[in-house]
């Protein structure tokens, strides 16, 4: 969730599986230092930072929502409860931004559309009330929920599949390749018999045949240095060639996309 503070301060925060103790994403700004940046929008263009990461996104200031109309200038504007993020009718309803914040809910809403891609909802929140945080972690109807159309883990392996520039490969063997292939496994380290490139734990790399054609990509457990020791090696063989054990798989199905 990601919270306006007081007036001319604000936080982002990014809440994930684990809750508060999961959060990947907080910056604190003041409008007055950044007010010469010159960079319309940037205090909500935070929200996307780490968003993979996240279940929920949040963003607010001054207003607790997203109205039908201006709140200031009609007091009896309606609160928006619940929209999807896409929904192309609330680009007419967000307004412009005042001197002091360029974004205005314009930015906003374009962040909350930023964090939906990756299967984040988002609120929009007023961070000045009392216990807003804690009231929208206990589902309390609060703000604006702009809603995301798709489930975070294929939103992960569209955003996998959509990079073109992988850190590294790895060599499987027939048979790993066709577990691949055809079922959607996970990669072990038993089924690899080369590495090529430097990359370290997370990042992304590809995996080819041994004819050389690539048939997968996806986040790995390991890193190059380690997956050459484990080149060939059962998963129970992994603490005893490492000394320590990350994850039973060289690659999990949920982070790997066949191409």
């Amino acid at each position: 969730v990601v919270l306006a503070a007081p007036e001319d301060a604000g936080v982002l925060v990014g809440v994930g599986p684990e809750g508060l103790h999961g959060a990947v994403v907080r910056h604190e700004y003041n409008q007055g230092v950044l007010r010469d940046a010159e960079l319309p929008g940037q205090v909500d263009d935070f929200a996307d930072v780490s968003i993979e990461a996240c279940e929920t996104l949040g963003t607010g200031r001054d207003v607790d929502g997203i109205y039908e109309g201006d709140p200031k200038a009609n007091a009896n504007a309606k609160r928006i409860e619940y929209a999807e993020a896409i929904d192309p009718a609330l680009d007419n309803v967000a307004g412009e931004g005042g001197a002091l914040g360029r974004g205005g809910m314009v930015t906003k809403i374009g962040a909350a559309r930023l964090a939906a891609r990756s299967g984040a909802h988002t609120i929009i929140a007023d961070g000045r009330q009392a216990h807003a945080l804690t009231s929208i972690l206990a589902g309390q109807p609060i703000g604006t929920l702009l809603a995301a159309t798709v489930r975070p883990l294929d939103a992960r392996k569209r955003w996998i599949a959509g990079h073109l520039k992988p850190n590294g490969t790895l060599l499987l063997d027939a048979g790993a390749a066709k577990a691949i292939q055809e079922r959607g496994v996970s990669l072990l380290p038993v089924g690899v018999i080369g590495v090529e490139g430097e990359f370290g734990r997370g990042e992304l790399v590809r995996c080819v045949d041994e004819d050389g054609t690539v048939i997968a990509q996806g986040l790995v457990n390991y890193a190059s240095i380690e997956v050459q020791k484990l080149l060939g090696a059962g998963t129970e063989q992994i603490s005893e060639r490492l000394g320590y054990v990350v994850e039973p798989e060289l690659m999990h199905r949920d982070n790997l996309v066949v191409v």
